[in-house]
């Protein structure tokens, strides 16, 4: 039939009486081997330069039960032939259609007009492109049915689903919708704009905590602080007395742990008598550095009440090393094809990137107990994110999926999975 179609040679069966053509049309919905050997045709213009007149079929059999119906019915109509009637019972105005039915409207045109049904306007829109992304059912089917993605909901989907899951708000999700229109211009998307108004939702918002990287960590011993103690702020910086997004308890101890990229990274390593901002607490100076190895072991330090915050070039985000830490494992994800723009002749599969999925180990604060799962927060110097499990006395640790911030490079100079994922 696609050949018969494609040349513009009639099928032999139309010139069909209409008697014939409802004898055949009831077997089809008998759901008989005869019947599905059978569709449906619009009897139109072989000759048509516009091949989607060309007799398009408006009838198939289809034998899998309906969710509503069951197997009441064996055969249904297309897209071509349902479209125009439902939108035109049921009160549409104007149809908004992706561009790639634009040489389907003299068809849609043709059957309100055979039927005698009021008309609906149709109103054209491109389609929303992403870059690295597949758009195509068929594609992300088969990711799913092979195991390559957890399913529909996989923050690497660019399903509804998956990016909710993957941290954006819907208010976001509204919002770029409206600021792209009705365009009908097309072109590939660059995500960064998408998670862009993502950010501008949840910053305002979000609590703020620290985290300290479970394997790559140094221990800082603060010779003039004697015993633990607990100390409150706002969950918020911009929230300074804590009436709006409440407040979190830090605990300041002896002992705490730094994330080692941050004491020794490729350009230099911190010396004896430098001083130090620890995050949310204040100035420290470095009073003693062990070295083994060409590698930092240890530091000792001591605190300076009166230091100017301004001042030290190393600002570094911390926790006190007590039982009063969780755990918890980082999620960050990449695309799923290594290519930016699938050409036609492209098999998707020759273009899977084997690297989607990076996970890091973490110590956070222990305010995070109180997160569930889907409430967002940004780890100071990280990033944000999204709790995708929430901490139980059951669970071992929270999972914390990693929130796209529109920036290609990671905020930080720790040793995080940044290293492994080419995109945040």
């Amino acid at each position: 039939m696609k050949k018969q179609r494609d040349e513009g040679i009639d099928s032999v069966n139309r010139t069909n009486s209409p008697e014939r053509n409802m004898e055949l049309f009831e077997e089809m919905h008998t759901g008989s081997n005869e019947g599905q050997r059978w569709c449906l045709r619009a009897k139109i213009d072989m000759q048509c330069p516009n091949k989607c007149l060309r007799d398009p079929v408006f009838f198939r059999s289809n034998l899998l039960p309906h969710a509503r119906t069951k197997s009441k019915w064996k055969a249904y109509p297309t897209y071509d032939l349902a479209c125009p009637i439902v939108d035109s019972k049921e009160g549409v105005t104007h149809a908004m259609r992706d561009m790639n039915y634009k040489d389907r409207k003299p068809l849609y045109a043709w059957v309100i007009e055979k039927l005698k049904l009021r008309p609906v306007v149709l109103h054209d829109f491109s389609r929303m492109n992403f870059v690295y992304t597949l758009l195509s059912k068929r594609k992300l089917s088969w990711l799913v049915d092979e195991g390559r993605v957890t399913g529909w909901d996989d923050a690497r989907f660019p399903t509804i689903k998956g990016v909710l899951r993957r941290g954006c708000q819907v208010e976001s999700l509204y919002n770029f919708m409206v600021a792209q229109g009705a365009s009908r211009k097309e072109g590939d998307m660059e995500w960064d704009k998408f998670w862009n108004f993502n950010k501008k939702v949840i910053d305002p918002v979000v609590p703020r905590y620290m985290a300290v990287d479970r394997v790559n960590n140094i221990t800082l011993e603060l010779e003039d602080v004697e015993s633990l103690r607990a100390k409150t702020y706002p969950r918020h910086p911009k929230d300074k007395t804590g009436e709006i997004h409440g407040v979190k308890t830090l605990f300041l101890g002896s002992k705490v742990l730094l994330e080692y990229g941050d004491i020794h990274d490729e350009k230099s390593m911190v010396k004896e008598g430098e001083d130090i901002l620890l995050m949310q607490w204040g100035v420290v100076e470095i009073t003693q550095v062990t070295v083994e190895g060409g590698k930092v072991k240890s530091l000792k330090g001591k605190t300076k009440p009166d230091g100017d915050v301004r001042k030290p070039k190393r600002k570094i985000h911390w926790l006190a090393d007590t039982p009063h830490c969780i755990k918890a494992r980082i999620f960050e994800f990449d695309y799923l094809i290594t290519k930016p723009k699938m050409e036609p002749d492209d098999d998707f599969k020759d273009f899977l990137n084997p690297n989607t999925l990076a996970e890091t180990t973490v110590y956070v604060d222990p305010g995070l107990k109180t997160l569930r799962e889907g409430d967002c927060l940004q780890l100071l110097r990280r990033g944000y994110y999204r709790v995708d499990k929430a901490f139980t006395d059951k669970s071992e640790e929270l999972h914390l999926f990693t929130i796209p911030d529109g920036k290609a490079k990671a905020v930080s100079t720790f040793a995080t999975t940044s290293a492994k994922m080419a995109h945040r």
